[in-house]
């Protein structure tokens, strides 16, 4: 940690320190009649002892000026946890009064509250002491691209972090952008540190300028300043990447997802499970309906499952109402459906306009192969003809596919004879694996219902 860090981290250690200290003498001072005796001491030093190792184990004492505040408050929290199970564990295996007992309870209850009142405090103090301009460290980006606007932005939006842009400095070809605060180009850099107070510069540049970032961590050496590197891979690789450690080595992933994300993906699973036992239950007398009248209507089973290719290129069956008098291939087949398609029967004609065949998907959604909303699934067929026509069409396999989707709401479902058609549909499913949210999943399922391009093009 550079110096302003180890200050931070001391003074909430100090703080830590000071608030268990009052709280457990003054808990044994009101709680016990008597002076504090040499076993209390020994106690609270037991204590202190437990809640460092804690804080060291956690990393609860290393701070970055720029650390997400509500990520310490959790690890403030699971610190709290781990201290409470060890105090828990040391009353079991050692025989104590119950009044101390009480005692260690009522202990635990206020340095709780306290702890995260003083780091509260703490945390608004210091705040309010940058916002004035104090501690702050003052730092130059080298690069005028994506990459050097977003880390800029995110400084200047939270100058409580502790740093304070001063400037950029244009590093590439072409003219600067005169939205950001230009200082100068790579031949300005050494004049403005030496005339200007600058503690760090911020290297955020094309991987492959190789000899500029050199050249600027000589500069920066040569005046004794700290260098963050931030490689742009936007150009290559695009915006959806994530640096990751395993062990010793940084690893880049490329197409990071929102939904790689533990939490999210159980979110929206969660979702997918409770809308689709709400859809099953509500519509179960349509279903006996339809199936009724696909029966009575031409002969042949209820169900037309044919197999699709779903998440990571797994094949599975997928259950749709039949809709036809003489079905492709459950396995194999290759013939598209055509506008008035003569193996349709009426009844299908309707329950395709609306959808209605696709409702069984639900029961694909619940045992998890499908989602609600996602990728439409395909044909093995089809998936070979999308793969030489559109380069990047496999990607989509990254999530599970849905009832309906983003390419479906925005009229591009149905068919897929055109290279047009292909590259709008995997556009679309790109966007939503790269965009994915939520609330982009109930705009979808809302437009399916009421889209005016959702039904257009549907035979």
């Amino acid at each position: 940690m550079i110096k302003s860090d180890q200050k931070l981290s001391l003074l909430y250690k100090i703080t830590d320190i000071f608030t268990l200290t009052v709280v457990f003498l003054s808990v044994r001072k009101f709680f016990v009649p008597g002076p504090i005796a040499r076993d209390d001491y020994q106690v609270l030093a037991l204590y202190l002892v437990f809640w460092l190792t804690i804080g060291f184990v956690q990393r609860l004492y290393f701070i970055h000026l720029h650390n997400r505040h509500y990520l310490r408050f959790i690890n403030y929290c699971k610190s709290l946890f781990i201290f409470s199970a060890l105090m828990a564990m040391v009353f079991l295996l050692f025989n104590f009064p119950v009044y101390a007992r009480e005692m260690a309870f009522i202990f635990l209850a206020c340095f709780s509250l306290l702890g995260l009142l003083n780091n509260f405090l703490v945390l608004n103090a210091v705040k309010a002491y940058r916002k004035r301009g104090k501690n702050l460290r003052h730092i130059i980006i080298v690069g005028t691209g994506e990459t050097a606007r977003k880390i800029g932005n995110y400084y200047t939006e939270n100058i409580d972090f502790g740093h304070k842009v001063k400037g950029y400095i244009h590093a590439g070809p072409g003219v600067a952008p005169s939205d950001l605060q230009v200082l100068g180009n790579l031949d300005h850099l050494d004049d403005f540190i030496r005339n200007n107070k600058v503690h760090e510069l911020i290297i955020a540049i094309p991987h492959d300028n190789v000899d500029i970032t050199k050249s600027v961590i000589k500069i920066a050496d040569f005046y004794g300043l700290r260098v963050r590197y931030l490689p742009d891979y936007q150009g290559l690789i695009g915006s959806s990447y994530k640096f990751s450690m395993y062990g010793d080595n940084l690893l880049l992933n490329v197409r990071q997802l929102s939904l790689d994300q533990l939490y999210l993906s159980w979110l929206k699973r969660t979702f997918d499970i409770l809308f689709s036992l709400l859809v099953l239950f509500f519509l179960f007398p349509l279903f006996v309906a339809m199936a009724l009248a696909i029966k009575f209507e031409s002969r042949g089973p209820v169900f037309y499952c044919p197999k699709r290719i779903g998440q990571y290129g797994k094949p599975f069956k997928v259950y749709k109402f039949r809709s036809m008098f003489q079905n492709d291939s459950v396995n194999n087949g290759i013939q598209s459906t055509i506008k008035n398609d003569p193996r349709i029967t009426p009844l299908g004609k309707i329950l395709r306009k609306y959808s209605l065949d696709e409702l069984p998907q639900f029961i694909n959604v619940l045992i998890g192969d499908m989602s609600v909303v996602g990728p439409r699934p395909h044909r093995e067929f089809l998936e070979g003809e999308f793969q030489k026509a559109i380069n990047n069409y496999k990607v989509r396999h990254y999530l599970k596919p849905g009832i309906t989707g983003w390419a479906q709401v925005n009229g591009w479902r149905g068919p897929t004879e055109t290279f047009e058609q292909k590259k709008e549909r995997t556009l679309h499913d790109l966007w939503y694996l790269e965009n994915w949210s939520f609330w982009l999943d109930i705009k979808i399922i809302f437009l399916t219902l009421f889209g005016k391009k959702t039904h257009a093009v549907a035979y």
